[in-house]
């Protein structure tokens, strides 16, 4: 693998093949969230509907490995193509599992597909990335607090778990989560 891959956040469940067979995390969500988003009305319930339905796609967008693993290496990165994210996102789903092991070619076609037909254009309807499934490519969009936030949080809970091995020289250290419970 490349050394563009830091320490890979872990994982015991990853699996790459399971997320692509489906999409349990609620798509009624998507377009709850980004109706109220786009909304130009403000009154205590739309504002209350629009904080559910943030949550909502936050929590659903970082409920799969896959996907919370691309948005760990979009927001270090901030663009890249689909290509060497499907690397970076199956290296770190097989060192979850395995920290010696060696992806295989069709366990990496696989995370690449799954990012390609499910996990990317769902990050892309909750306006999280920009991807252009023509050129490969995809980028973080601006994204709200919340999931900048629960990505840091997340990130740095799980090199905790993971112990020194992870917690090291990495750059994937955030200072802003250092009080963290």
């Amino acid at each position: 693998m490349a050394d563009d891959s830091t320490d890979p956040p872990t994982d015991d469940s990853a699996d790459p093949a399971e997320s692509a067979d489906g999409d349990d995390s609620g798509g009624d969500t998507d377009a709850a969230a980004n109706s109220t988003r786009d909304s130009g009305d403000s009154t205590p319930e739309t504002d209350a509907a629009a904080e559910s339905a943030l949550v909502d796609a936050v929590f659903g967008a970082i409920a799969d490995d896959n996907r919370r693993y691309a948005l760990y290496y979009l927001a270090d990165r901030g663009a890249t193509d689909v290509e060497r994210l499907a690397t970076v996102v199956a290296g770190w789903t097989s060192a979850g599992a395995d920290p010696t092991a060696v992806v295989t070619p069709d366990e990496r076609e696989r995370v690449r597909v799954a990012l390609h037909h499910v996990h990317l254009p769902r990050l892309e309807r909750e306006e999280f990335v920009r991807y252009d499934r023509e050129a490969g490519t995809v980028e973080l969009a601006d994204v709200p607090e919340l999931l900048d936030t629960v990505l840091a949080r997340s990130l740095d809970q799980r090199r905790r778990e993971a112990g020194p091995r992870a917690s090291g020289d990495s750059d994937w250290h955030d200072p802003r989560t250092d009080d963290a419970p």
